[in-house]
């Protein structure tokens, strides 16, 4: 179908449209699109006529309000906090969405909303459905046809988001009156370099890039002038840093939906007005105030609760937009497969376990350990287990296997490598990327680990790379060779840096002779079994419980075989807490020589052996309840593998005084009472 069949179509239902350029996002050179957009089919046939190959827009206002979802800035996670009711709805080929609305007239406005969320009114529009964008330049790296998905009547558009939209301002009307003066332009330096706020991701970047360059246009500035003044006095201030094609866009925007006269502050106007030179440029601030820093501390007053923008996941606990997590375990254990079963299930917007994805999301898989045959060869086995479509998966994931081209956040000399981290960002946000896996943190750098400044500079460097892609980071990293520590921020080897410079840690261990006692794992424990653990959760409530994953073996046509990892429930017995306080206690009295204990004393040997009875203690480390348990669940006796029993006996002691002891006799009793204790 052809697109002016689709204008003429959109039309047909009221909608005020204009051609924008062929396989486009703007109106053509000197289209004054805001008189001419029309429901006409008669001037909209004549446009086409003279260039049939024209995309078309839809202006809003006029009773059209068009939310505009950016799947890349975490719109659809805040849409959740919007009240949008099921409406007329476009999908963009960014993977984003329009939701049309009935609404009195409101502003257009960026990210005022809500982060990802902006608002197409009075002076705004969006491609019409029907439209191909084919990425002009390779500026957004991503190429496709607007399409309606949702087809039913417009709903009006509730109260408070009209209210938080805001009532349009009227643009006043006249010729420009001044452009690019030379005074005009020291007076934009000045603001630029002195009290332009910088855009902070997160934080409504966008609305307030767009403000500061409205105010440049009000000065009577040229687009092309706006543009440059901010990258050379601005943007570098940001966090992070636009884009050039995006500073431009900003000066475009600017230019283009500016509602006062051109030049209405410019020097000429206030001149004309009685002021002087002097008066309309402000001295410089006091030396307390200026700087980098004068934004922070001229900060006044909290932003208001109901404007905080929510945490931008990209998957619930484990990754969030603009941060980097650390997952650590030692080598061998499956952290390479771990990232993988990760990206696969964003891939296709599945939730893994406690790990929930806000929306599909896209992944970039550094291993600087693994072939590309071998990470392919388990993103196979991954699919395989999950059931997951491979070429759905495939599309979302891109594979990078460092012996093919290495990357490095530090180079030989101890410097951050600038201009690699600059274009592995840029490539991600072209890609899409919503998360960057890089493993193991030892290849990036050539550092000495248990250096506290440098690594902490080396951790800063992979912030800096994923704010730049906009993403979430996910690291593998080891642990300390012959220890074990579950679930705590100790195990990350390393200087302390490391995990201080992440809001989320994680560690993945094999399971244990401990583990496999409590969860009833079997004989091949080691080799089949990993648990994954929260070890620090700063925005989040930390899981107690492991997240258990099974080793799959995956054979290939070739021969071969791969693994995947495998989500398994293993669940806690009464046996399995019998099994586990024996073998624990009994470690604990070869070790010393011992054959009998206190209860109370057994009590102690669990809280400092194993992690599972830790978070069992009372407040102030109250023993109570583990004693209860140690008597419970060792009542009836259990059976070692070396043939010993370790039992519960009463024992008398000299001052006529009974009370329970843990004894650990050579051969068992009567093979009574071996059933499971119940759970108290």
């Amino acid at each position: 179908m052809p697109i002016l069949d689709h204008a003429l179509a959109w039309a047909a239902r009221g909608f005020r449209i204009f051609p924008i350029l062929p396989g486009n996002k703007v109106p053509p050179k000197d289209m004054q699109w805001k008189s001419e957009a029309t429901t006409d089919p008669e001037k909209i046939r004549a446009w086409w006529a003279f260039e049939p190959n024209y995309n078309y827009a839809v202006a809003g206002g006029d009773g059209l309000m068009i939310v505009d979802i950016d799947a890349n800035k975490n719109g659809y996670a805040s849409l959740m906090e919007v009240d949008v009711p099921s409406t007329l709805a476009v999908k963009t080929p960014g993977g984003g969405m329009h939701l049309y609305l009935k609404s009195p007239d409101v502003a257009t406005s960026v990210e005022r909303i809500a982060p990802g969320i902006d608002i197409r009114a009075v002076g705004g529009y969006v491609v019409g459905p029907g439209s191909y964008f084919s990425d002009p330049g390779n500026a957004k790296g991503y190429t496709g046809s607007y399409e309606i998905v949702t087809d039913v009547a417009m709903a009006e558009a509730p109260t408070e988001l009209v209210l938080k939209a805001g009532e349009p301002r009227t643009k006043q009307q006249g010729g420009a009156l001044s452009e690019d003066n030379e005074g005009d332009i020291a007076y934009a330096t000045h603001y630029l370099q002195k009290d332009a706020p910088v855009a902070i991701s997160g934080q409504g970047g966008n609305d307030t890039s767009y403000k500061v360059a409205a105010f440049l246009a009000d000065l009577g500035l040229s687009e092309g002038t706006i543009a440059d003044l901010l990258l050379e006095h601005w943007n570098e201030r940001c966090l992070p840093p636009w884009t050039a094609d995006e500073v431009k866009r900003f000066a475009t925007n600017a230019s283009s939906y500016a509602q006062n006269r051109v030049g209405t502050k410019s020097l000429t106007q206030q001149a004309l007005d009685g002021g002087s030179a002097a008066d309309i440029l402000p001295p410089d601030p006091a030396p307390t105030s200026v700087g980098k820093f004068a934004n922070i501390f001229s900060q006044g007053k909290l932003t208001p609760l109901e404007d905080i923008p929510p945490r931008q996941w990209v998957m619930h606990r484990l990754l969030l937009r603009n941060e980097v997590t650390v997952a650590a375990g030692p080598g061998g254990v499956g952290k390479s497969g771990l990232s993988l079963a990760v990206a696969a299930h964003g891939a296709v917007g599945r939730d893994f376990e406690t790990f929930k994805v806000v929306k599909p999301f896209k992944s970039i898989i550094y291993n600087a350990e693994d072939s590309r045959h071998e990470m392919e060869a388990r993103l196979y086995a991954t699919c395989a287990s999950y059931n997951l479509p491979v070429d759905e998966v495939a599309a979302a994931i891109r594979l990078w296997p460092g012996q093919e081209m290495r990357f490095r956040l530090f180079s030989k000399d101890h410097k951050p490598c600038v201009a690699d981290v600059v274009e592995f960002a840029r490539e991600a946000v072209a890609f899409g990327a919503d998360m960057i896996a890089l493993d193991p943190l030892v290849s990036l750098h050539y550092e000495k680990e248990e250096d506290n400044v440098a690594m902490g500079e080396v951790m800063e460097c992979a912030h800096i790379l994923v704010r730049r892609a906009r993403c979430a980071g996910l690291i593998l990293h080891h642990t300390p060779k012959g220890t074990r520590a579950v679930g705590s921020a100790e195990a990350v080897r390393g200087a302390g840096n490391i995990v201080n410079a992440v809001r989320i840690a994680t560690t993945i261990y094999a399971a244990d002779e401990a583990d496999a006692a409590l969860y009833g794992l079997g004989k091949d424990y080691r080799a089949k079994y990993i648990r994954v653990d929260d070890a620090k959760q700063n925005n989040a409530a930390m899981h107690t419980k492991p997240l258990w994953l099974e080793k799959v073996n995956f054979p290939m046509p070739n021969g071969d075989s791969s693994y995947s990892l495998r989500v398994v429930e293993h669940g806690t017995t009464a046996k399995g807490e019998a099994d586990l306080i024996a073998v624990l206690i009994a470690k604990h009295m070869a070790e010393y020589g011992q054959i009998q204990m206190t209860t109370y004393d057994a009590a102690k040997v669990l809280v400092a052996a194993d992690a599972y009875f830790q978070e069992k203690q009372g407040s102030g480390g109250d023993l109570r309840h583990i004693k209860g348990l140690v008597e419970l669940r060792l009542a009836a006796g259990v059976k070692l593998d070396t043939g010993e029993q370790v039992r519960i006996e009463v024992k008398t002691e000299p001052n006529g005084t009974t009370r329970p002891w843990v004894v650990l006799v050579a051969s068992p009793v009567d093979a009574q009472g071996w059933e499971d204790p119940p759970l108290p």
